[in-house]
């Protein structure tokens, strides 16, 4: 799976940006990408993999770190996932 890019999130900072990330968590296995500083406009361009895994429930969730201390769950959002063999 490849984590491209977020578009016009919520600034977090006095300075109207944000330190985004992403959590991403399927079944038992989870993965973070980096955190993207002074932007609401990231490109992540990662690519994480999950190995031995089939039909499960992905859970995205949108971070956000105010003044670079307290973190902040902005969004959630889940899908089905599939893969082809």
């Amino acid at each position: 799976m490849t984590l491209h890019k977020g578009e016009d999130l919520p600034s977090a900072d006095p300075n109207g940006y944000s330190d985004p990330y992403i959590k991403f968590k399927l079944h038992d296995k989870s993965h973070k990408s980096i955190i993207k500083r002074f932007t609401v406009n990231p490109a992540w361009n990662e690519k994480f993999e999950w190995f031995k895994v089939r039909l499960k429930l992905l859970t995205l969730n949108a971070h956000y770190q105010a003044n670079h201390k307290a973190t902040h769950c902005a969004c959630q959002c889940k899908a089905c996932m599939t893969w082809n063999s």
